[in-house]
């Protein structure tokens, strides 16, 4: 099943031409402070995860719930063709959240609990809710290029980095969903 769901999200991010948008994401990997590595278990070296990161994953964390609340209301409205995509992201989302809290945990820090409910807007049909998925990614993508450089460590860097990638794959995919051009300039900034 792993398999299927990354062949149908290669053919829709190559429709869209995604690769480009993900491909600035990565530009942030070495930004920030690094710290020394230490030795991890099993002979491998790792860098720790540090406390004072904590709160940047605990903001990325609320962000991706609400982007995920947001997928879960809109996906109903999206018609027979652009259904499966919504489902795609979220299922990405879903993964998103479990791996901020794997990080937040390997800081020493502990996830606050899911809300009941998030603020996301409302949505009465598809181009209304493609629009509100579409606000959603790109303020990940802002917070994401603001985070990222504040971070501490390279490992946790390129951990959020690819968080952002797929944040910026799913805007171009988007936009294109919506009859735009998948990148709105050739540099994601998040205000696309």
């Amino acid at each position: 099943m792993v398999g299927e769901r990354r062949a149908s999200r290669r053919a829709l991010l190559k429709d869209a031409g995604a690769g480009l948008a993900a491909a600035g994401a990565f530009g942030l990997l070495g930004c920030g402070r690094s710290a020394p590595a230490t030795a991890g278990t099993g002979g491998t070296s790792s860098t720790p995860i540090v406390p004072s990161d904590v709160s940047i994953l605990a903001a990325a964390l609320e962000l991706e719930r609400r982007t995920v609340a947001a997928y879960v209301a809109a996906i109903p409205l999206l018609d027979h063709d652009n259904a499966p995509m919504g489902r795609t992201f979220l299922e990405e989302e879903l993964e998103q959240t479990g791996e901020l809290i794997v990080l937040i945990r390997m800081a020493g820090g502990k996830a606050s609990p899911r809300a009941n409910s998030y603020a996301i807007g409302r949505a009465r049909d598809q181009p209304q809710a493609l629009a509100l998925l579409h606000g959603f990614e790109r303020l990940q993508i802002a917070s994401y290029l603001q985070w990222v450089p504040r971070l501490s460590t390279a490992s946790t860097r390129a951990a959020v980095a690819s968080v952002m990638a797929a944040d910026a794959q799913h805007i171009a995919v988007l936009r294109a969903t919506s009859g735009e051009p998948a990148l709105a300039s050739a540099f994601v900034t998040g205000e696309d």
